[in-house]
């Protein structure tokens, strides 16, 4: 798989978690994104599955149609760093080729840094997207940083990833987020 079809699936990934994360009316935290929960259509678009493990959070206490209520409560953490987290590590798989990279997950924000030029998938290198891998690492790197503090947002996530993938002109995105979570069309 070429560097583009792999950033195409990160911008698509992101895409669907910041829709999910910033959602109006109803939120919902994934908290298993993994690559076995990925699933491309014929034109290699992805599509997330798998939401067993999910949370439906809502802005205000409400019933959905099978009775189940549900509601924010502002003192519990949110549960949204872990999906950021799981998207980090997924972009490492993404750029190394391989499932769950054999980094230590407790030291892998230092080790990302150092081991950068390692991790890249052999294929990759050498092909003119070397500058485009790096700065997806230092999404990745972000990303799993993120699950100590929980700063950055799928949207903020979204938006750097989908810069990556604009600047060559090669993956079009029919979906904007402004940081409210509004979307518009482009």
């Amino acid at each position: 798989m070429g560097w583009t079809l792999r950033l195409r699936i990160a911008v698509g990934i992101a895409r669907g978690l910041a829709l999910l994360h910033h959602n109006n009316v109803l939120r919902v935290a994934h908290l298993k994104i993994d690559s076995k929960c990925i699933l491309l259509d014929g034109m290699f678009e992805p599509k997330i599955s798998n939401f067993g493990n999910s949370i439906i959070l809502m802005t205000k206490s409400g019933t959905l149609s099978r009775g189940c209520t549900f509601v924010v409560q502002p003192s519990v953490p949110s549960p949204y760093k872990e999906d950021v987290y799981s998207f980090g590590i997924l972009l490492l798989e993404l750029v190394s080729g391989k499932e769950r990279p054999s980094i230590e997950t407790e030291s892998l924000g230092d080790d990302v840094c150092s081991e950068e030029f390692n991790m890249i998938d052999e294929c990759l290198v050498g092909q003119g997207f070397d500058e485009e891998i790096y700065e997806t690492l230092g999404i990745a790197k972000k990303c799993i940083k993120t699950h100590k503090n929980g700063a950055t947002s799928m949207l903020e996530v979204y938006q750097s990833i989908r810069a990556v993938g604009i600047s060559r002109n090669e993956i079009s995105v029919d979906l904007y987020m402004d940081l409210e979570g509004n979307t518009k069309d482009i």
